[in-house]
């Protein structure tokens, strides 16, 4: 592989513009500390109450950070912190305001008694347990509450708990500098260039599908997608990300077709059938575990095993304003959000998940998002996970330059040290931090810079512990940009920004750095973490707002429609089939594909592989092709309508709980000068194509039902024509009288023909077709 310096030509300053659409952003990464570093729980005098602060100059934030120092310094010299929290002079104001509280703390647990005193001591009494009275069940409301809190007690216990979690979120609020940049230079980073294939990419893709069995897959499905604004149109229901359309499938089935074309190449190449395990990380925002649960039950889990398959929620965390205030939704009840992806290590490890997949010999693990479609096309997750392995490397991104216009990460060299004591990581910066990182580190910004994070991982499992040991919440951030509605004293309403404490999973790789060379510029090969470039056309388009017209369409659904239909011309394309004139995006918008092209991707999932299975033809401006087949040998097909070839059993049997059994028996189809002429598609709208709700005029549709066959050679098949071959059949069409297409149907017990194929480490893929 070419390994590339630091240019990326297709840079762009993307930067400003993101920034310019950014409302009040401060973020932190953490980097290796004690627990007092990471929160800011330093000694300070005795605590007072906020009447008592001198706060004629100071600002709510600053009075909030003041406080929660205090409160710190006093219990970790304390004997017993429930008196501590007890001692403050608002906690008998707020017992005296709301007797069913006394009466509950009268009994409560010492933990009970603990959080909800720390609550009152940071000043959040008053919002907290307004409206208690007036529930039907003060008591148990109460309860509950308490559990919530103690839940963060346990969940945060890295940083200090509660306490850690509202003093984090208010040092970071109230910075006016990212303390990363303290002791830490940023530098484009090192990279090795997969654009263009050759002889090491070749390797590391074979090693990744030769040693599969070995690997595993994270989803990190538990964001909250709010920008999408999903609703269920008969109920009003919000719904999580997972379940966006695209192309007619939800996202989350798109990923689960990109593990079977893993599996099935897999059971092709080396006539081995490989299970990989997936371990999922929903979340409890709009029900996104129930949904996902439950898509995965009345699908099968997509021929899944059902026990190669185990959830973990992410845990949602309060929403803080920026007055320090945390916000609540109703009496008693705290505004909750998914606390970012970060959270998956320490969560895969506390649920068992990790030790799952220790368990069934896995060592190394791919993780990915749900909104980014296209991360699994072609030889992308068997080359990341390939040049891992291979290369024993700890961590890896795989990335692309960057597109004017959208605000995202970018990946960077993270140096820090002295002396020859020098040490690196390829690591992320959220664009949440380009504030400061602009003035500091100007060089991160210019054309031939960084480039952009793509959440395409590679992870070996060894290095999770050790990582988390130095940073169990790795790239701590606090967005403040959503604005929201706070009743004032006096029943005003006020409007103030709010986030809530989140973590980036990339980060991950800050505890895993290198020793350096001081004066020679960093190699790949230098390091325990990675990163490969790759076009952004082949494997980013990430889906995270909805459409508005009149407001830039990127990062939408119609957007990432356009992205996919690009990606598909450029595999036709290699098939040698001629297609219409490409569109803009503008163009794409406006009037739909040109040409709207769909496959199975266990047809590969490698394009050079697909590319031996179609060969030339024509589709003409307006057609739809849909190839929803694994096996097929297509010769010359010349496509002016709409043409459906579906295959029912693409790559196997499936059964309820065992999952999908791979078979030589599944739906092929053998098209030699096939010709489809029909009336096509309706219109092309964006809409109905992402719904999969596509209205055609005419179409032609062949199914194959089961175990069955279509052949074809030299037809023209005109107007609308739909064919179902039953299981056990072959049909052989031919072109009768007056152009008449005419059916045969013969019975099969065996293939009619297959690939043999000849795949070496270093070479690639060479079907041949065998009758």
């Amino acid at each position: 592989m070419a390994i590339g310096a630091v240019k990326i030509a297709a840079v762009r300053d993307f930067c400003v513009d993101a920034l310019k659409s950014t409302d009040v952003q401060v973020s932190q990464t953490a980097t290796p500390g004690s627990i007092a570093d990471r929160t800011g729980l330093v000694a300070g005098p005795a605590l007072r109450s906020t009447e008592s602060l001198p706060n004629a100059q100071v600002s709510l934030p600053l009075q909030a950070k003041e406080r929660a120092e205090k409160i710190g310094a006093l219990l970790r010299s304390c004997t017993d912190r429930v008196d501590v929290v007890r001692s403050d002079p608002l906690f008998n104001k707020i017992l005296y305001e709301h007797p069913a509280l006394k009466e509950f703390l009268s009994s409560a647990t010492s933990e009970q008694q603990y959080v909800f005193g720390l609550m009152i001591a940071l000043d959040q009494g008053t919002t907290l347990f307004d409206g208690l009275e007036s529930l039907p069940d003060p008591r148990g409301a109460l309860d509950t509450l308490a559990s919530t809190l103690l839940s963060f007690e346990e969940i945060y216990q890295p940083l200090g708990g509660v306490l850690g979690y509202h003093t984090t979120v208010i040092n970071l609020m109230t910075q006016s500098e990212s303390p990363r940049e303290t002791g830490h230079q940023y530098l484009p980073p090192p990279y090795v260039d997969v654009r263009i294939p050759n002889q090491e990419q070749l390797e590391a893709s074979y090693d990744g599908i030769s040693q599969l069995s070995k690997m595993g897959i994270i989803f990190a499905l538990g964001g909250a997608g709010d920008r999408l604004n999903l609703m269920d149109e008969s109920t009003g229901e919000p719904l999580p990300v997972a379940r966006l359309q695209f192309c007619g499938r939800s996202l989350l089935e798109g990923l689960m077709r990109d593990v079977e074309a893993l599996e099935y190449w897999h059971y092709r190449a080396f006539s081995k059938h490989v299970t990989i395990p997936i371990a999922i990380m929903t979340s409890r925002e709009k029900q996104n575990d129930y949904h996902i649960e439950s898509m995965g039950r009345a699908a099968h889990w997509f021929g899944h095993p059902l026990d190669a398959i185990r959830r973990m929620v992410q845990p949602s965390v309060p929403v803080i304003t920026t007055d320090g205030q945390w916000v609540v939704t109703k009496p008693l009840q705290l505004a909750l959000k998914p606390g970012g992806h970060g959270m998956v290590w320490k969560l895969a490890k506390d649920s068992g998940s990790l030790e799952w997949l220790k368990k069934q010999g896995i060592d190394t693990a791919i993780v990915r998002q749900v909104h980014n479609p296209l991360a699994g096309l072609n030889q992308n997750l068997a080359l990341l996970a390939g040049y891992g392995r291979s290369k024993k490397k700890d961590f890896g991104f795989l990335s692309s330059p960057s597109c004017p216009g959208l605000s995202e990460g970018m990946n960077v060299l993270d140096v820090h040290g002295e002396g020859a004591q020098v040490f690196g990581a390829i690591s992320n910066v959220e664009y949440t931090q380009f504030d400061s990182l602009k003035t500091t580190h100007p060089q991160l910004f210019t054309t031939d810079s960084c480039p952009v994070n793509a959440n395409i991982l590679y992870v070996a499992l060894r290095a999770i512990d050790e990582s988390l040991a130095r940073n169990p919440i790795p790239g701590m951030i606090v967005n403040t940009k959503t604005k929201i509605e706070v009743k004032q004293a006096g029943g005003a309403i006020k409007k103030v920004g709010a986030g809530r404490l989140e973590s980036s999973m990339q980060n991950i790789a800050d505890g895993l750095f290198s020793k350096m060379d001081p004066v020679k510029a960093a190699r790949p090969e230098d390091l325990r973490t990675f990163l490969l470039l790759q076009d952004r056309s082949m494997m980013k388009s990430e889906i995270k707002s909805a459409y508005q017209p009149g407001v830039s369409p990127l990062a939408t659904p119609p957007c990432g429609l356009y992205d996919w239909n690009k990606a598909m011309r450029t595999l036709f394309e290699m098939c040698k089939v001629t297609l219409p004139k490409e569109q803009t995006l503008s163009e794409f918008l406006k009037a739909g594909p040109s040409v709207l092209l769909t496959i199975h991707p266990a047809m590969g999932p490698f394009w050079d592989v697909i590319a031996q299975k179609i060969s030339g033809g024509t589709f003409a401006d307006g057609s739809e092709v849909e190839l929803e087949i694994a096996e097929l040998s297509s010769k010359e097909l010349d496509v002016d309508g709409s043409f459906r070839l579906i295959a029912d059993v693409a790559t196997g049997t499936m059964k309820e709980t065992e999952g999908r059994s791979f078979t030589d028996k599944a739906g092929r189809a053998k098209l030699d000068h096939l010709t489809v002429r029909n009336a096509g598609v309706k219109n092309r709208d964006t809409g109905s194509i992402l719904h999969g709700t596509i209205d055609r005029k005419e179409t032609c549709e062949i199914r194959l039902e089961g175990f069955s066959e279509v052949v074809a050679e030299n037809v023209a098949i005109q107007g609308d024509f739909h064919l179902s071959v039953p299981d056990g059949k072959r049909a052989i069409l031919t072109q009768g009288s007056e152009g008449r297409v005419v059916t045969t149907f013969e019975d099969i017990t065996e293939p009619g023909w297959s690939y043999a194929i000849e795949w070496r480490r270093g070479f690639a893929p060479v079907l041949k077709l065998v009758q």
